[in-house]
């Protein structure tokens, strides 16, 4: 109860501590996996030494499973705050996505201890661990990361009065041809100079997708680079 307000104090703890959103949201992450690996060990290692699985033991470890998912949601609440004001990058996802692979993996831990399948519990992490991943692939991180940084700069009511508007074009272009449609999109909306060092950077790409034989190859093709294609083509 006392941790209450570092957990959840937000943009008042930040100015309390003087820490800033960077150091907030990665401070909540590494305590978050250290308290997962703890406490899901302890609660491993228990019901290994264990002589019987008494209620106690039961309902002690789903309370200090329940006590670590408050953690994740202060994790959770804390990249929050980050991404509202700078937006996402890759690193951002990811660590979003390692959370949702926790949340998981916790709520699979109550299921196992509920059943007595903790033994299991090895297995869940790596199922759990294949499916995240996969979503992520479905998402697409670069397409994803670009269209919610582009409809920041279009639509700047989005960003918070702390928050930074405006898009890193610098890191927008390292992301991969998944990228080029919401950045062709978001090029009327730039100041002058980023945009003609965009469209530079955009006309290069179409360059190499017409006149690379690799890259146009049908064993190349795939639908990100298809996509980005028909965006510089028609722009």
């Amino acid at each position: 109860a006392l941790q209450g307000a570092y957990l959840f104090g937000g943009r008042d703890t930040m100015a309390a501590t003087g820490l800033t959103y960077s150091e907030y949201a990665r401070r909540g992450f590494f305590e978050l996996v250290a308290v997962a690996v703890l406490a899901g060990g302890t609660i491993v290692a228990l019901e290994r030494l264990a002589r019987e699985r008494s209620r106690a033991l039961i309902a002690a470890a789903i309370a200090l499973t329940a006590l670590t998912a408050v953690v994740l949601v202060s994790a959770v609440l804390r990249l929050g705050l980050y991404q509202e004001a700078y937006g996402w990058t890759e690193l951002r996802l990811y660590v979003l996505a390692t959370i949702v692979l926790l949340a998981a993996v916790l709520a699979a831990l109550v299921v196992a201890l509920l059943a007595d399948r903790v033994r299991w519990m090895g297995h869940v992490v790596v199922v759990a661990g294949l499916v995240v991943g996969l979503g992520l692939n479905l998402i697409g991180p670069a397409r994803f990361i670009t269209e919610q940084n582009v409809a920041r700069a279009l639509d700047p009511s989005q960003v918070p009065v702390h928050g930074q508007s405006g898009i890193d074009t610098i890191y927008a272009i390292s992301l991969g041809d998944d990228r080029i449609p919401a950045l062709v999109r978001v090029l009327p909306a730039l100041d002058p100079m980023e945009a003609a060092f965009l469209r530079d950077e955009l006309r290069f790409r179409l360059m190499q997708l017409r006149t690379d034989a690799g890259l146009g190859a049908w064993q190349a093709w795939n639908m990100g680079r298809e996509g980005a294609r028909h965006a510089l083509e028609e722009a």
